[in-house]
Parts: C-alpha cells; sequence; structure tokens
C-alpha cells in the first residue's frame, strides 16, 4: 500500500477483507454435527457487526487523498507504508494487539524526540490501529475459517505468540477500546504543535474550546504544507510574533497570526504564496456589504437591460422600456439576492468563531453583567 496508489489501495484492500470476514461468519456458522465451535469462531460471528462498522468507519475517516500526504517509511520491513501505519503496528506488536492508551502516549512522546509527527500523522494514528488490528483479526480468521488470504497487508509480528482463538478475541476487545477513547485529548497530548500553541503569550489558547483550537492547527497544518515548513517552526513563529508584539491583548494573542489581520505578516515571514482563490475570499471578507450589494446590484442590472433590450427589439418607444423596467425591477432583486446568496453558501463555508471554553463555568475575568 505505497503512497503512489494508495487510495486505490486501501479501499481494494478493505473490500477484500470484508468479503473474507462475510465468506468466513457464514462457514463458521453453517451447522455441522462434527464438533463445538472454537472461541475465536464464537467471538467473531458474535462481533461480526463490529468488524463491519470498523471498516466503514475507516473509510470515512480516511479521505481521498489523505493518506497520500503521510510521510513514507524510508527503510525496514514497511518500507513504501505510511510511517504512521508502521507506528501502529509497532504498537501492536508490542503490547500483542492489547491496546493501551497510556503505552501509545508514552511511546509516542520518546518517539517524536527523535522524529516529530505531523497533525495529519496523529490525526491517522486510530484509523490505522483500526487497519493494523483488521489485518491482523483477518489473518486468524483465514486460518480458523480455511479460507485463502488475498491483498493482505504487511505488519510486524507479534512479540509473544497467540493461537489464533487469543488473536481474534485480543483484536475484537481492541477494537472496542479504540472505539471508546477521547482521540481528541489524546491528539492533544502528544502532539508538538499543541504543546506550542499552550505556550500562548496572552494565555488565552488553552482556555478556548476545541472548536477553536482545531481551527487554529488547520491553519498551522496548511501554512506548513504550503510553505514546506515543519508545523513545529510554523507554531514557533507564530508566537514569536505574538511575544514580539505584546502591545495589547489582540496582538498579543497567538491567534491574531493565524486567523486575524496579523496573519499577512506570519506568510510573509514564511514566504507563503496565496493562491488566487484564497485572495478573492479574503477580499470579499474585507468588504462584505461591498461585496455582496455590488453582486445583487450588478445581475439585477443585466436582468433589467436584458428586458430593455426585448422591448426595444420589439418595437417599443422610450415610455415603454421605462415600463418595463420598472415592472422587472423588484423580479430582478429577488431573483438576484436568491442566486448571489446560492453562490455565497457554497464559495465561502461557515468559520468558526474563536471562541472561549466555559464548559467548567466562567472564570472571574470574563464575568459580567447583562441588564435588559
Amino acid at each position: 500500500m505505497t503512497n503512489h496508489s494508495a487510495d486505490l489501495a486501501l479501499f481494494d484492500y478493505l473490500e477484500t477483507q470484508e468479503e473474507l470476514f462475510r465468506k468466513a461468519t457464514l462457514r463458521l456458522g453453517a451447522p455441522s454435527g462434527k464438533e463445538a465451535l472454537s472461541g475465536g469462531a464464537e467471538w467473531i460471528l458474535d462481533n461480526y457487526y463490529l468488524v463491519q462498522q470498523t471498516c466503514r468507519q475507516i473509510r470515512e475517516d480516511m479521505p481521498p487523498g489523505f493518506y497520500r500526504q503521510l510521510p513514507q517509511v524510508d527503510d525496514g520491513p514497511l518500507i513504501g507504508y505510511a510511517r504512521v501505519y508502521a507506528i501502529a503496528q509497532k504498537l501492536i506488536a508490542m503490547d500483542n494487539a492489547q491496546f493501551a492508551l497510556e503505552h501509545a502516549q508514552r511511546f509516542l512522546q520518546v518517539y517524536q524526540n527523535f522524529a516529530p509527527l505531523t497533525i495529519g500523522e496523529l490525526w491517522a494514528l486510530p484509523v490505522m490501529l483500526r487497519l493494523g488490528l483488521i489485518e491482523l483479526l483477518a489473518q486468524a480468521v483465514s486460518r480458523l475459517s480455511g479460507l485463502p488470504r488475498n491483498n493482505p497487508l504487511r505488519g510486524l509480528p507479534l512479540r509473544r505468540a497467540l493461537s489464533d482463538d487469543a488473536i481474534v478475541a485480543t483484536c475484537i476487545t481492541s477494537l472496542r477500546t479504540l472505539a471508546a477513547q477521547d482521540w481528541q485529548t489524546f491528539f492533544e497530548s502528544v502532539s508538538w504543535v499543541e504543546q506550542i500553541l499552550r505556550t500562548d503569550p496572552a494565555e488565552a489558547y488553552a482556555r478556548m474550546d476545541r472548536e477553536t483550537r482545531d481551527r487554529y492547527r488547520k491553519v498551522i497544518e496548511e501554512l506548513a504544507f504550503a510553505t514546506g515548513a515543519a508545523e513545529q517552526a510554523v507554531a514557533h513563529e507564530a508566537i514569536e510574533w505574538a511575544r514580539a508584539n505584546a502591545l495589547t491583548p489582540r496582538t498579543t494573542h497567538v491567534g491574531y497570526y493565524l486567523v486575524d489581520e496579523g496573519r499577512v505578516r506570519l506568510e510573509t515571514q514564511l514566504g507563503y504564496c496565496v493562491p488566487l482563490r484564497a485572495r478573492w475570499r479574503r477580499w470579499v471578507l474585507r468588504h462584505p456589504t461591498r461585496s455582496y450589494l455590488g453582486r445583487i446590484g450588478v445581475l439585477a442590472l443585466l436582468i433589467v437591460l436584458g428586458g430593455m433590450s426585448y422591448a426595444q427589439a420589439a418595437g417599443g418607444d422610450f415610455l415603454q422600456w421605462l415600463v418595463v423596467s420598472a415592472c422587472l425591477l423588484i423580479p430582478a432583486l429577488t431573483l438576484s439576492v436568491n442566486f448571489i446568496n446560492w453562490i455565497v453558501t457554497r464559495t465561502i463555508p461557515p468559520r468558526v468563531l474563536p471562541k472561549m471554553d466555559f464548559e467548567t463555568g466562567i472564570p472571574s475575568d470574563a464575568k459580567t453583567m447583562v441588564v435588559v
């Protein structure tokens, strides 16, 4: 599953394994008077729905093109695979497929002292863990059912040999464990970019809600991808800008250089070339009234002029032109407003407004009184 054909390979792989599991459940569930079902067979029959759910979730969490952007392994038994897949395989092998969140946190913290992971890699880790467990489960189910394997993934051997029955039980238990984790909290505990942003001179970033923090990190990811800089370097640069401009609370906050007017300074420092579409979108957002009303006016004017041209071609006089224009004015404005609204909702996605997280209560410095 190398990156040049990664998306297709991944979806082909999932289809093949789903077919294997389907056939295996039919074979293992077929009544036979010879001998009782093994423990592994009972596990897979009772939890087949969980396997289907996991394969479906892998598809949903791995959008087209995402896998190709992940850094690859340069050497070793998993050469050509995504680095985060190799890490997932290492975690599975190290714990004998018994996933433990604490072990994963410690492993990633040590690993990143030598090779920091990107934001995309950390978000992809749960998917890769599920993928690795599905592969290990498919191997065991294939042997239990006597069905041949097609399109297998490469993996790492478990630290300690297990029977097929034990592998099936352990993999299904681990899939349940993965489904119950709070991956947002896990991500923020191991992300270096997150730790850097939490040094915000305004001390506001750590107090903001999850959606806002995620929006800030996406900007870091976008700028790093476009400029070739490391994500940690981009985050450091934003923090340095905030420290160097501690004149007002607004310019002291790191978000000013990520989602506000200060972003231009950060982009210039990084050598980021703003795409034409992004420039147009920024111009529209800076001049919303002029842009919105101007487009409505131009479109309505074109419709009215079209009606006047038709009246002229039909031999109408000046008074008739005015009557046609007056009759078309309100319909033209209504049509223009509806059309421009339709265009805007499809070309300018809604933005998450930066906000604080007050789930645990309003801090003393944010308390106020509203009198109606």
